[in-house]
């Protein structure tokens, strides 16, 4: 073997050993209440001796994509500690796209649980944690951030900052605690960017830390190569009418660019150009109770009886201030599940048939709603891939029912 070859050879055993190293199973107690589980994980380590700033990547509904592997050695290389999170595999979940089994606030114990093991970590800066989420996994870093999500973790350093690669900004209120930097892409018909923008624009006016880039023709999933172009005609929608069905995923090179260049520098900028123990620390405003709830319905109905059953579709459909407040609103549904007005989701989802829907738990949400109104208070628990919430409900006549709504 000649020298030039033998050279070659060892370049390329060094290269597979260091990526051996870089690379390390292991395994994780999620917090998550609801769906508790010991999650597998994938550790990417820099070279040097540490400790590095560190970020916590969630997936999407479909799982670990090449996607979220390629945006793990992004990180590592620039000196991040980056733990991929498999929230699905020990759970014995192929997906949760089309057949949802765990929430948000369920993965947002995930990623607890992930920060946890990261701040026990010696070669970890324990005050530089980031997460990142994808899709479903951006849902659940938006989860994760809320003011009204409880931090597990008592008085230890939280996260220190996020990112949020298209997430559908209609089930979350964007009330972030710290900086939160949300990517969209302009086409994608599955997780709008209208929202999003609506959203952050107002959350930003309030004070909260939020900013937001929309990438010009990018659909959901701009930053997988894997995913040329695709369209999935039985996904369900929220921004369909009826909320079903039909979505499309597809690369695209320039939004991925864009995408990098900007995560690059606003994780640059809040864990390691910026000490987070100078941060100022956010007053969480008080969430909403459950006497709020009680009061806004017992209101619609008070105006229905007075307007008319026709105004007050009108006025929930609209998202009028009177009944829909911060993490407050109100859907009317007939007795056979048909939901008239829907004060979260936008116009199309009216006609969404509730008695064909199930919660995470498998349970008919018509039945679960009917249930309720033979409750004494009638209050319980609804949780869905889109809604984990409290619920009052009370009937305006033998065809109407109002559910007033808590998000958690």
């Amino acid at each position: 073997m000649n020298k030039s070859l033998v050279s070659v050879v060892a370049g390329v055993l060094l290269l597979s050993a260091s990526a051996v190293v870089a690379q390390t199973q292991v395994s994780i107690p999620s917090m998550a209440t609801q769906k508790p589980a010991v999650l597998n994980a994938t550790m990417y380590t820099p070279e040097g001796p540490g400790p590095f700033p560190a970020i916590v990547l969630a997936h999407g509904c479909n799982g670990i994509g090449e996607n979220v592997k390629n945006w793990a050695n992004f990180l590592r290389t620039r000196g991040y500690m980056a733990l991929i999170l498999d929230s699905l595999t020990t759970r014995s979940i192929s997906e949760v796209c089309t057949a949802p089994r765990l929430t948000p606030i369920d993965r947002a114990g995930d990623a607890f649980g992930a920060l946890k093991y990261l701040q026990s970590q010696a070669n970890v800066d324990k005050n530089r944690i980031g997460l990142m989420g994808f899709s479903h996994g951006a849902v659940t870093v938006l989860a994760a951030l809320s003011e009204t999500t409880p931090f597990p973790l008592g008085d230890a350093p939280q996260f220190a900052a996020a990112t949020a690669l298209y997430p559908n900004c209609l089930t979350s209120e964007v009330d972030v605690t710290v900086p939160l930097l949300i990517q969209s892409g302009e086409r994608d018909d599955w997780s709008a960017a209208a929202p999003c923008q609506a959203n952050a624009a107002a959350r930003k006016n309030e004070g909260y830390p939020v900013e937001i880039e929309v990438y010009p023709n990018a659909l959901h999933g701009f930053d997988d190569p894997a995913v040329q172009h695709y369209y999935g005609g039985s996904w369900p929608n929220l921004n369909k009418p009826k909320a079903c069905c039909g979505a499309s995923v597809g690369y695209n090179a320039a939004a991925l660019a864009k995408a990098e260049q900007a995560t690059e520098q606003f994780f640059a900028k809040h864990l390691k150009s910026v000490d987070p123990k100078s941060k100022v620390a956010w007053s969480p405003k008080a969430a909403p109770t459950r006497d709020e709830v009680a009061n806004l319905v017992k209101a619609a109905k008070a105006l229905a009886m007075t307007n008319g059953k026709n105004k007050l579709i009108e006025l929930i459909t609209s998202q009028d201030s009177q009944f829909r407040k911060r993490r407050v609103y109100l859907t009317v549904i007939d007795k056979q599940g048909i939901v008239l007005a829907h004060g979260r989701l936008p116009v199309a989802a009216v006609g969404a048939d509730y008695s064909t829907l199930k919660d995470i738990d498998g349970r008919p949400l018509l039945n679960l709603i009917q249930s309720t109104l033979d409750q004494n208070p009638p209050w319980t628990s609804l949780r869905t891939a889109i809604v984990d919430a409290d619920i009052y409900v009370e009937r305006l006549d033998n065809d109407i029912i109002i559910i007033g709504l808590l998000m958690k």
